[in-house]
């Protein structure tokens, strides 16, 4: 096995699907705004994801299953008739083995050398795993994802960009950073924003005993040149907000509902360009 596979698989057999004190999985507090004002969010943009499978088929593989955190991420796939979860983590899958039961077929696996059949599942998810793969696999296992994908299945990737707008405008116009030092903005900083800024800097950060998760994503010319080029594919929207984004700009107060429920309707408008300039794009394969 590479290194950079047994480093993600020692982080999730050993750390990310463990729980902290609070019954919280630890990769979900190391990178997961958890909120409360943040739920609403997280639940439409699952059920943006579950539309693409609401056709239903046969065979439905969940790629990279991990622990199947929430009941949201569980109901993707409902209207197939036989679930398949594979995780190159074994701790993942007794995790996952909890929440699913016996019904689900569970499957240790290599997301770069699948062992099944070609034109195998009519749906198949993959969340939150190219990226954890060195850039020399990552396009081979986008290939071995669409070799098993049925004619007329789709197949959704959720990746996420090595850089992106709305991150890179959370980074560098944080109003936590700029508000403070700028005279005339510093007692409107201090009577309206402060306070709901405390609670919203409770956002999750990994702890300081986490162990080291391999991670690369690409860039938007990757996707256009390796993936776009060679097979049938649409640019969608998972989520545009990325942690770095809530934590600057999602507070427990004021207009946070109307700017998450903006990016929402935004999201669903315009899936393509959001994908595009948001932190988590969706690559549909279909065939």
């Amino acid at each position: 096995m590479r290194q950079e596979k047994k480093i993600v698989k020692e982080f999730y057999e050993n750390y990310g699907w463990t729980r902290t004190d609070n019954g919280v999985y630890k990769d979900t507090a190391a990178f997961v705004d958890t909120r409360p004002v943040m739920q609403a969010y997280h639940q439409r943009s699952m059920s943006r994801l579950a539309d693409y499978f609401e056709k239903g088929g046969r065979l439905f593989l969940d790629a990279g299953c991990g622990a199947q955190v929430s009941d949201d991420y569980m109901s993707i796939g409902s209207r197939f008739q036989q679930r398949v979860c594979v995780d190159i983590s074994s701790n993942a899958l007794r995790e996952a083995r909890e929440k699913l039961g016996e019904k689900t077929w569970y499957v240790v696996a290599d997301i770069t050398a699948l062992p099944f059949r070609d034109a195998h599942f009519a749906g198949i998810l993959c969340a939150h795993v190219l990226y954890h793969l060195s850039p020399d696999e990552q396009a081979p296992a986008i290939n071995e994802l669409h070799r098993i994908q049925q004619r007329g299945g789709v197949c959704v990737i959720v990746y996420t960009w090595a850089t992106c707008l709305m991150t890179n405008i959370a980074l560098y116009l944080n109003p936590r950073m700029l508000l403070p030092k700028i005279p005339g903005m510093r007692w409107l900083w201090r009577t309206f924003l402060k306070p709901y800024a405390k609670t919203a800097s409770n956002a999750p950060v990994p702890a300081p005993d986490a162990p080291s998760l391999y991670f690369h994503p690409q860039d938007y010319h990757w996707y256009r040149t390796t993936v776009a080029n060679r097979m049938s594919v649409t640019l969608g929207c998972w989520q545009a907000v990325s942690l770095p984004f809530s934590q600057a700009f999602v507070l427990d107060k004021t207009f946070t509902p109307f700017l998450l429920t903006l990016i929402s309707g935004l999201e669903q408008m315009f899936p393509a360009f959001m994908g595009r300039v948001g932190a988590y794009p969706l690559f549909i394969l279909r065939k």
